[in-house]
């Protein structure tokens, strides 16, 4: 017989009433700093796309304070590719 699993109860519960997609400015490696469910101010840097053949990289930062809904666990990117999901406009539930 299976035993009764008790259910996970979150830390805290956010409501978001927007959002906005944070999207690759250039094609390369994508490595990112922030993960889902990170707090991130603007303009705090979430990630970096490094072209090899240039050998330039590219920082990738926060347009909006919020919480990150979900990111790409895609290393090689393209040029418009969705890297973050930012929640803002938000309320902590109880």
């Amino acid at each position: 017989m299976i035993d009764q699993v008790e259910h996970a109860v979150p830390e805290k519960q956010v409501l978001m009433r927007k959002s906005v997609w944070i999207r690759a400015s250039a094609s390369g490696i994508f490595t990112w700093i922030k993960k889902s469910g990170d707090y991130v101010e603007s303009g705090e840097p979430l990630g970096t796309i490094k072209d090899l053949f240039v050998a330039k990289e590219e920082i990738i930062s926060s347009a909006k304070s919020g919480y990150i809904v979900g990111h790409t666990n895609t290393p090689v990117v393209s040029h418009g590719d969705a890297l973050f999901h930012i929640g803002y406009n938000f309320e902590e539930i109880q």
